[in-house]
């Protein structure tokens, strides 16, 4: 059996959806992430997720940050409101926007970056070299485009924004926009768009939707190359929820994409069966409470760490 990482890319590329696959990087991808942005400037500023990553991070007095898949800012700028530069990175230009406006929002410095490369590539840079601590750097790109001409900073990071369809070329990035450890989040089970009850519904097999076969092919990735890599784990309860009940349609539908008519029409019967509307919320939810698991993966890039280095 081949076990060389680019067999381990392979096995993760391919488990990533068709569509994924397809529209990764794509004008059509940047649309509905265009469109979705405004949505993220009304969620909480703090989060149990963000609370468990920023936790997991650790970062030191000092440390930077390289944010890929930044999104609206929602990890950096309560970094860079603790005092971390951060090179926030996002190929949606409405999700930068609204990192802008919530930075203003929230008193935290967020500079064009691309402005800055009208005098030059910022290649080998530190971020820290670049602007003052508790600044953020945004610059638009997304996980196709070349990433040469950025900073770097002593974390990379990618929290859930791993979407491409070359899992290699994107830890290539991660690791050279690194000074000492890159981190990363995957899904590990039960997930907004791997539903156990929703899949169910559809007729397959829970046990087979649940795998984590993304994460098993992560990590032999990174053993192959030569990391030994810390795995921990975020678990936080969720609930399917949108403004409108067409919205929520849409996005469970989008998130489980039935095969065929027969699970299209299991889908329909399980919304009509648990989609209501809170009124106490304004908002159209299903009637249940999810536990969603995401793993944490970090590797450090200038030899092993121990756990006592981290204690």
């Amino acid at each position: 059996m081949d076990h060389s990482a680019a067999y381990w890319a392979d096995v993760f590329d391919e488990v990533s959806s068709d569509k994924d696959r397809e529209e990764a990087g794509s004008d059509a991808a940047r649309a509905w992430w265009d469109k979705k942005a405004p949505s993220f400037a009304h969620k909480p500023v703090r989060s149990d997720y963000l609370n468990q990553l920023l936790a997991l991070l650790d970062l030191q007095p000092g440390e930077t940050l390289f944010d890929a898949g930044c999104g609206s800012g929602v990890t950096a700028l309560p970094l860079a409101k603790a005092g971390h530069s951060v090179c926030a990175v996002d190929f949606s230009r409405v999700m930068l926007d609204e990192l802008a406006a919530a930075g203003k929002r929230q008193g935290v410095a967020v500079v064009d970056g691309d402005a800055l490369l009208k005098n030059g590539p910022l290649t080998g840079k530190n971020v820290a070299d670049l602007a003052e601590p508790g600044t953020v750097l945004a610059f638009q790109r997304s996980w196709q485009q070349s990433w040469d001409d950025l900073p770097k900073a002593d974390v990379a990071l990618s929290s859930r924004s791993l979407i491409t369809n070359d899992v290699l070329d994107a830890i290539g990035k991660l690791e050279a926009h690194a000074t000492d450890r890159v981190a990363l989040t995957i899904g590990a089970g039960d997930l907004p768009y791997r539903d156990p009850r929703i899949f169910e519904a559809m007729g397959r097999a829970h046990d087979e939707a649940m795998q984590p076969i993304q994460l098993v092919a992560l990590m032999n990735l990174l053993f192959t190359r030569g990391f030994f890599p810390r795995l921990e784990y975020t678990e936080m309860e969720g609930t399917w929820h949108r403004d409108t009940r067409e919205e929520l349609v849409e996005a469970v539908t989008k998130a489980h994409r039935p095969h065929d008519e027969a699970e299209a029409a299991a889908l329909e019967a399980f919304l009509n069966e648990h989609l209501l509307f809170n009124e106490a919320q304004n908002r159209f939810e299903l009637d249940y409470v999810r536990a969603d698991r995401w793993a944490y993966v970090e590797w450090t890039l200038n030899g092993f760490r121990s756990l006592k280095d981290r204690i």
